[in-house]
């Protein structure tokens, strides 16, 4: 049991790593962000170490991008927004029962709620910081991140789950 918490605990570690870089993988800057590969990791994160573990790679790994990135305002929103998103897509996820067929609605179905957390949380959080007509500039931009996210991370899950050490998570 303890080895498997261990074992958990470091692939998490390993996953903020990799939320954090490809975060810092910015595609285009927008009116008060950017538009980054992150959320292809968040989900996977979650669809891999679950709901604990896949939201706190997801939650640390991007809320230390907009540390090193100079976001500093955007840190506690990223951290509960990232989280909800990997823990809402293994949630999704496993709620929906189907055949190998379905493998790929399962993932796409828990991605598009995690992205509209993600497009509904910071929309909230940029209109406490910037008002509606400011939170309403990033909805474009947050949608295009999330459809990409979702893109991405659909065509790498099942070549990842084919790794026997993912597979046993």
């Amino acid at each position: 049991m303890k080895s498997e918490n261990i074992r958990k605990m470091v692939t998490a570690a390993l996953f903020a790593a990799l939320v954090c870089i490809s975060t810092l993988t910015v595609l285009s800057y927008s009116a008060t962000g950017y538009i980054h590969l992150g959320d292809c990791f968040v989900l996977v994160a979650g669809w891999i170490l679950g709901p604990f573990w896949g939201a706190v790679a997801a939650a640390v790994g991007s809320m230390l991008t907009d540390l090193i990135l100079g976001y500093v305002i955007y840190m506690p929103a990223t951290f509960i927004i990232k989280g909800l998103m990997a823990a809402a897509a293994f949630w999704v996820m496993n709620l929906i029962r189907g055949g190998r067929a379905a493998n790929i609605i399962k993932y796409v179905m828990g991605a598009l709620v995690a992205e509209l957390i993600m497009v509904v949380g910071y929309f909230g959080y940029e209109v406490f910081l910037y008002g509606t007509p400011g939170a309403l500039a990033n909805i474009i931009p947050n949608l295009i991140q999330g459809l990409s996210g979702i893109a991405l991370a659909s065509l790498i899950i099942h070549p990842v789950m084919k790794i026997r050490y993912f597979r046993e998570m």
